[in-house]
């Protein structure tokens, strides 16, 4: 089933951005907090 294997690249796609994100707040947070 080709639907299933996309919401699977999607859904990991989506954990990987918002692992990004996440490292993103933290540097900017590092860079704000001085």
């Amino acid at each position: 089933m080709v639907q299933v294997e996309l919401e699977a690249l999607l859904f990991s796609l989506l954990s990987k951005f918002l692992e990004l994100q996440e490292l993103l707040q933290l540097q900017a947070l590092e860079i704000w907090s001085f």
